[in-house]
């Protein structure tokens, strides 16, 4: 899988404006495994814990290539997370 992507979403469905806290502080990232996202895939997916000074936000993410890029397309499964807050 590439190190970065584009923002969330495919073109045709990505939100017009994505709001970040300015507060949040992420201290660290868990790649736990990964499927596809080879060089000829089209599809991947990523496991991951990202964690914050509340708590843990755990995926395992689906991505899609189109144009030689890469896009988030959403949860494989349900996100899980510790803390206090519930979504990145």
């Amino acid at each position: 899988m590439p190190t970065t992507c584009e923002p969330p979403g495919t073109p045709s469905t990505r939100p017009g404006r994505v709001d970040l806290d300015p507060d949040d502080r992420w201290t660290r990232l868990e790649v736990l495994a990964t499927t596809g996202g080879g060089l000829f895939d089209t599809t991947g997916s990523v496991a991951f814990r990202a964690h914050h000074r509340d708590g843990v936000v755990a995926e395992d993410s689906a991505f899609r290539r189109a144009g030689g890029r890469w896009f988030y397309l959403g949860p494989v499964s349900d996100p899980f997370t510790t803390g206090r807050r519930r979504r990145p």
